[in-house]
């Protein structure tokens, strides 16, 4: 019989090679038991803690067996609180950390959690990889032993590891916790947990390498070396790629765990109303309703204007004729109209008298002005000088304290008091200077290139300095210039 399921198998056959259905089955068998040897050929790599260096910190014992079973109350306690995918299930629990490993991973996790724990979903993440090389039964499938020492007592320790890990988890872990703050300081957390670096420039493959440089990061007990790998499926010699599930800052742990608030995760702010549509234009017949209009009031105002004058003419005769028209209707008959004059009143009288006596002084004057002109310049300026001589008596207040503060007010009269049992208040004298004719300054740094202005060139700053030293040499402040009240 001819295997037509090979492929489905896993086994690369010949063709025309005829294999009978009992030799199909114990090569069956014979793969399966292969991967269930390899499924459990991945172990711990250390158990329990052998030495304490001179920084305090414990380092772990060589262990290259599986994992033991963990019964201590206390310490299952602690691996539920920080690592509860550990200890799921109810059966027993293997792990390849003793008691006191876990008291030190509790002890250096708290540390974290100071700066992390405003955003449960951030520092369950980055205690996902953590609790897995630490403690997990496979640890041996992603860690691999770098480096030994063996300490005075000639027991052996380990100083290094790798962790091989995704690219994607340590960039997932990054993104829900770059916007995390620590109010108490008012910096983000990670410019606290990104070295030198800080929160500007942190990046994901710089934050783990911070947190697993013992040169750098005075809390790493021992080097620990991320190998990022872009492929979660990829082998690299012999060992798998570590890839704990990532929640996003926004996403609850759980039900009992709220996800991270709008100030430490953007994406839990809530999101702004879409805008609201833009109102139609008016139309009518695909015009718009403006110019339409604007249209229609010229067309109307043009033919106002051509009607008017066209019938100007005409409406002049008709109001004429109405004015001097003699016979007015009453009840549709025609009625001659007779003009009556009024006496003029005591008022029109009075009124036409001043008019004309003012007219007449006026003129009077005028003809004087005209006859002397040297007299008449020479009375107008002496009236000027006469009633210019106020200007003598006039005061300008440019003091701030007079223009803005009444003598009276309660302000000024403590400042008074102040002023006259102290000495008066000065404010503060500020020198401002700008960096003229200078090129700005471009800094190597990390990142790159980064262009900055020119007040950090090396030659202003060097003459900003001794202007202020000269400043300080010319002030000769000292605490004993100071008055004190008792």
């Amino acid at each position: 019989m001819r295997s037509t399921n090979g492929s489905k198998l896993g086994i690369d056959l010949l063709p025309n090679i005829v294999l009978s259905k009992g030799t199909v089955s114990k090569i069956f068998l014979l793969c399966l038991l292969s991967s269930q040897v390899i499924a459990k050929e991945y172990g711990c790599i250390w158990y329990g803690e052998c030495n304490t260096d001179q920084k305090s910190h414990k380092q772990n014992c060589p262990y290259t067996g599986p994992g033991k079973e963990m019964t201590n109350p206390a310490s299952l306690s602690i691996l539920r609180k920080w690592c509860p995918h550990l200890a799921e299930g109810n059966g027993s629990i293997n792990l390849c950390c003793d008691d006191a490993q876990l008291q030190t991973m509790d002890f250096n996790i708290k540390m974290a959690a100071n700066f992390l724990a405003r955003c449960p979903s951030c520092l369950t993440n980055l205690l996902a990889h953590i609790c897995d090389f630490t403690c997990a039964p496979d640890q041996s499938r992603f860690v691999n032993v770098t480096e030994t020492a063996v300490t005075a007592l000639g027991k052996t320790v380990i100083t290094g590891i790798d962790v091989y890990i995704s690219e994607s988890y340590m960039s997932g872990v990054f993104n829900s916790c770059i916007q995390v703050s620590v109010p108490s300081t008012g910096y983000l957390a990670l410019e606290l947990m990104c070295g030198h670096w800080g929160a500007s420039r942190c990046t994901p493959r710089k934050w783990f390498d911070y947190m697993g440089d013992p040169a750098s990061n005075t809390y790493v007990p021992f080097k620990v070396a991320y190998v990022s790998v872009p492929s979660t499926n990829a082998s690299i010699d012999g060992f798998q790629v570590l890839n704990p599930e990532i929640r996003a800052c926004n996403v609850p742990v759980n039900s009992l765990t709220p996800a991270c608030s709008c100030m430490d995760c953007e994406a839990s702010c809530p999101a702004d109303p879409p805008p609201h549509p833009p109102d139609r234009p008016c139309r009518l017949l695909g015009i718009d309703c403006y110019h339409i209009m604007m249209l229609s009031l010229f067309v109307f105002g043009s033919m106002a204007f051509l009607l008017v004058v066209n019938f100007e003419e005409k409406l002049m005769v008709l109001i004429s004729d109405c004015l001097t028209s003699n016979v007015e209707e009453v009840d549709g008959s025609e009625v001659p109209t007779t003009n009556t004059s009024q006496p003029a009143s005591y008022c029109e009288k009075l009124g036409a008298e001043l008019d004309k006596l003012l007219q007449e002084s006026f003129e009077r004057l005028g003809c004087a002005c005209a006859l002397h002109p040297w007299r008449t310049l020479l009375i107008g300026l002496c009236v000027v000088v006469v009633l210019g001589q106020g200007i003598l008596y006039l005061h300008l207040t440019t003091d701030p304290v007079e223009l803005w503060a009444s003598p009276t007010s309660r302000s000024r009269q403590e400042k008074t008091y102040f002023d006259s049992h102290f000495e008066p208040f000065y404010r503060t004298e500020q020198v401002i200077i700008h960096a003229s004719g200078l090129k700005n300054v471009i800094h190597n740094t990390s990142n790159g290139l980064i262009e900055f202005g020119p007040v950090f060139n090396k030659e202003f700053l060097l003459e900003v300095l001794k202007l202020q030293e000269k400043i300080e040499k010319a002030l000769k402040w000292t605490l004993c210039s100071l008055k004190f009240a008792i």
